[in-house]
């Protein structure tokens, strides 16, 4: 049976010699396994160009971005079950930052639970600059935040994507409106957020009202500050 380290190989090294090579096989045997393979399923993975060179079909470069996060997964999964078997996955611990999903965390924490019964769970709250500090200290074991982050040490997962959206009272005359234009939010939009939670993420934000046409004022309360 063609495995995913298998397909990973043939598709690197762009030929079967130099795939058997490097997993230690034979270049008959890998030549096999993928001739058995197209033939059970009858989907075709590689094609043989005239100067011998072997090159992926359409099928096989889907299969080969499949295949690498199978293998990330099967990483993780192992790391998991290691981390379990050696009692260092007996707590949880996890960072999170204002307005951010908390159900994101909440998923978390049951599923760690159900992987580890008896496992104890602790969140902490920050700014973004506080979160990141403590995750590169050790302090805490992930962080759920707000994008962008743009620290090269850190593996960074996008777990979910939200729309920006506006909110406007019920009698504002753009809340009539089928849709809203930029035009409509010029000099009305104020955004309720310290620069200083997330100063990547704002200048974002700011980056792409401009490209429609909106500038805005940041207005920072008592309450908002804390939230």
């Amino acid at each position: 049976m063609l495995s995913s380290d298998t397909l990973l190989a043939i598709a690197e090294h762009r030929g079967f010699r130099a795939a058997a090579a490097a997993l230690h096989t034979s270049q008959p045997s890998l030549s096999r396994q993928v001739r058995e393979f197209q033939e059970r399923y009858g989907i075709r993975l590689f094609r043989r160009l005239k100067n011998g060179r072997i090159v992926l079909t359409p099928a096989g470069e889907a299969l080969r971005v499949i295949a690498k996060d199978v293998l990330e997964t099967r990483d993780l999964a192992l790391a998991a079950l290691e981390a379990i078997h050696r009692g260092e996955a007996g707590s949880l611990r996890i960072g999170c930052t204002p307005f951010i999903d908390r159900e994101i965390c909440h998923r978390a924490s049951d599923l760690q639970k159900t992987l580890v019964p008896g496992s104890i769970v602790r969140t902490s709250s920050g700014d973004t600059a506080t979160i990141l500090a403590e995750l590169r200290a050790g302090g805490i074991d992930a962080a759920v935040l707000s994008l962008p982050i743009t620290d090269e040490t850190l593996k960074v997962e996008i777990v979910k994507r939200e729309r920006l959206v506006v909110c406007l009272p019920a009698d504002h005359p753009a809340a009539r409106k089928a849709a809203i234009n930029a035009s409509d939010l010029a000099n009305n939009l104020h955004v309720f957020r310290r620069p200083s939670q997330h100063p990547k993420a704002h200048e974002r934000l700011r980056e792409l009202l401009a490209e429609i046409g909106v500038q805005f004022e940041v207005t920072c309360t008592p309450g908002s500050a804390q939230n």
